[in-house]
Formats: C-alpha cells, sequence, structure tokens
C-alpha cells in the first residue's frame, strides 16, 4: 500500500518541478515577446524585453 502511494508523490514532486522550472518560464518569455509585438505594430519600433514588463514600468514611474 505504501509503494503506489510512493510513487504517485514522486510523479506529483516531478511534474510540479517541471512545470514550476520549465513551463512557467517559457510561458513568461512567450508572454513578453507578444507583448513587445504589440508595442512594435502600436510604435513601429521593437522595445527591448526589458521595456514590456510591468514591474519596470512601474520602477521607471517611481
Amino acid at each position: 500500500m505504501v509503494v503506489p502511494m510512493a510513487i504517485s508523490v514522486a510523479y506529483g514532486l516531478l511534474i510540479a518541478t517541471l512545470i514550476t522550472l520549465v513551463f512557467l518560464p517559457v510561458l513568461l518569455i512567450g508572454v513578453n515577446n507578444i507583448k513587445r509585438q504589440i508595442q512594435y505594430l502600436k510604435t513601429g519600433k521593437l522595445p527591448e524585453a526589458e521595456d514590456v514588463e510591468q514591474a519596470v514600468i512601474e520602477q521607471k514611474e517611481i
């Protein structure tokens, strides 16, 4: 009875790790690239990756 539970926990940790360390950063990079392309269509100038990040925009306002 303990072995199936250990296997389930191990696979759960593996999947959570993959989501956290691989999928999430790839998703964030993709969203950032989409924001850059939208800015390019609006202004005609491709901004740097940091220029479309909300945290950087808020820091510039302070």
